[in-house]
């Protein structure tokens, strides 16, 4: 799986690719479920799977992005958050020049 982010090397140093490691994405997973601030139903359930799946299993876009619909969405219909959802780029880089592009455009965001 391609990293979404940069790839230091230290010589001598020790490589560890979290989404490789044992229970990566099941961290994640409890971390949508406890983070986002939806009812437990099942159009909320696929939106976490949804979530997930766009997340390439990077925690640091996860977190960026359950912040973005958090504080976007608060007890909007689940409709609305998979909208913003599908508007939100995949790549991190690429989540990080929205949230900054956002912020220019409405300082109170930052």
């Amino acid at each position: 799986m391609p990293r979404h982010y940069p790839h230091i090397t230290i010589k001598k140093g020790t490589e560890l690719t979290l989404e490789d490691e044992i229970g990566h994405k099941e961290d994640i997973q409890l971390y949508i479920t406890a983070k986002l601030r939806l009812k437990n139903t099942k159009a909320a359930q696929t939106l976490q799977a949804e979530i997930l799946e766009k997340s390439s299993l990077i925690f640091l876009w996860v977190v960026l992005v359950v912040d973005i619909l958090n504080s976007e969405y608060p007890g909007k219909p689940i409709g609305k958050i998979r909208q913003r959802l599908e508007e939100i780029p995949p790549k991190l880089a690429d989540l990080f020049e929205m949230i900054l592009t956002r912020d220019e455009e409405d300082p109170k965001l930052l």
